[in-house]
């Protein structure tokens, strides 16, 4: 599935991509944790990937597997 996806190695930190997102979803948190943005209210709209003034952010395709604990 695509995803958005950051390289927290060129990014800059400066919130552009959380500024912009029109579902407030906290774009930052997922680049500075190294994963694709999962938020289940992105809505794919993009609009973080065209604010990043680094080009930080892009497109990933992947399959995420998540753990359910007791």
């Amino acid at each position: 599935m695509l995803k958005v996806k950051g390289d927290l190695a060129s990014c800059s930190e400066c919130g552009a991509c959380d500024k912009v997102c029109p579902m407030d979803v906290p774009v930052m948190t997922f680049v500075r944790a190294g994963t694709r943005v999962l938020d289940p209210e992105c809505t794919f709209c993009q609009t973080c990937v065209g604010a990043c003034p680094e080009g930080s952010l892009g497109l990933n395709l992947g399959l995420d597997v998540s753990r359910v604990s007791n």
